[in-house]
């Protein structure tokens, strides 16, 4: 887990995504493994589409529901 405190360490001083995001990556990891990269890629695409609605509303988006959104179509596409 050298690379989960090179990103807590990264993002401590930039805070370039919330701590949350960090660790349900790291927990993501250890279940799946290296398709944790996939899920990032999905979470991104869908958190780009949502952003001009939600940027409306409020300054920061929230990425925990669209990880956990990606995650959910892996489940479904893996079955």
């Amino acid at each position: 887990m050298p690379i989960y405190f090179f990103f807590y360490l990264l993002n401590h001083n930039y805070h370039f995504i919330g701590e949350a995001d960090i660790d349900l990556f790291a927990i993501l990891f250890l279940l799946i493994g290296n398709h944790i990269l996939l899920i990032i890629f999905v979470a991104s695409l869908f958190a780009l589409l949502a952003y001009p609605f939600i940027k409306q509303v409020s300054g920061k988006i929230p990425f925990i529901p669209f990880i956990y959104l990606s995650y959910l179509m892996f489940l479904c596409i893996k079955k």
